[in-house]
């Protein structure tokens, strides 16, 4: 890891940067297996949760992967591949606001004075409006839209119909999926040159819900898939015992893509 003065290869970025060579493989066969495993089985709940009365949000947790390396050719050819894994579940808490039972039955007595524009008198700058009766508003004057709009919005949660704001309790789930993938090739051309090759991939497909339950969350939950793909060669010659020469190249590319789900 270097912190500062870093060389022109480098580039120009702040901060410190953590170089990371991957192993080659040898004249004999090794490889390595791992597990790492993590849950909510022990955890307590969430303080939002257990208000709402709603069940522990999930926890989980699961690395995995191995590294496998050996010869190809004895003393001249070798190969070396790694793949880790990552699987994480992550219960998310959300309170949100949704409509209560009485205003979707056009009940707003608890919300406001609601006006109806069919009595609307006076001029557009100086006018008044008759308040619906009982600030109900009959179904006989709703947008044909609004209850198939309504009955995608989940049913209230917390509270009674007296609490119209925060009022709704969502444990969304949040999933993180990982891989990532090397493998690499060494050649002894002979004792003085030698070369390698490498490619490495890292994919990731993540979601992050929103504060309600699909399709009510307004466009919040998202998406995320980042693919990512290099491919690095590199010679190093040995002219003598004082003098080395390396000669590296690398090309990465990556791959951005936000989705909303619906």
């Amino acid at each position: 890891m270097v912190t500062n003065n870093l060389s022109a290869e480098y580039g120009n970025r702040m901060g410190g940067q953590v170089f990371v060579n991957i192993k080659s493989g040898t004249n004999e066969l090794h490889g390595t297996l791992f597990e790492f495993l993590r849950n909510s089985k022990l955890d307590g709940t969430n303080f939002f949760a257990n208000r709402a009365g709603n069940a522990k949000p999930d926890y989980k947790q699961n690395q995995f992967g191995g590294t496998v390396g050996g010869p190809i050719r004895k003393d001249k050819t070798f190969f070396f591949g790694s793949f880790e894994g990552t699987r994480t579940r992550l219960g998310r808490s959300f309170n949100a606001t949704v409509p209560t039972a009485e205003i979707r039955d056009g009940n707003f007595t608890k919300v406001r004075p609601i006006f109806d524009p069919a009595t609307t008198v006076g001029t557009p700058t100086s006018f008044t409006r008759q308040q619906f009766p009982g600030n109900i508003v009959p179904k006989s004057r709703w947008d044909p839209l609004f209850p198939k709009l309504l009955a995608l919005y989940p049913a209230q949660t917390i509270g009674d119909s007296s609490r119209i704001a925060n009022n709704h309790f969502y444990a969304g789930s949040e999933s993180n999926d990982v891989n990532t993938f090397d493998i690499k090739g060494d050649h002894n051309v002979s004792d003085r040159s030698r070369v390698s090759g490498r490619y490495s991939r890292r994919d990731r497909d993540r979601f992050e819900p929103g504060p309600l339950p699909l399709p009510a969350d307004g466009g919040l939950a998202t998406t995320t898939i980042i693919d990512s793909n290099a491919i690095a060669f590199s010679h190093t010659y040995t002219f003598g015992a004082t003098l080395t020469n390396e000669f590296r190249v690398g090309i990465t590319d990556i791959n951005t893509r936000f989705d909303v789900p619906v």
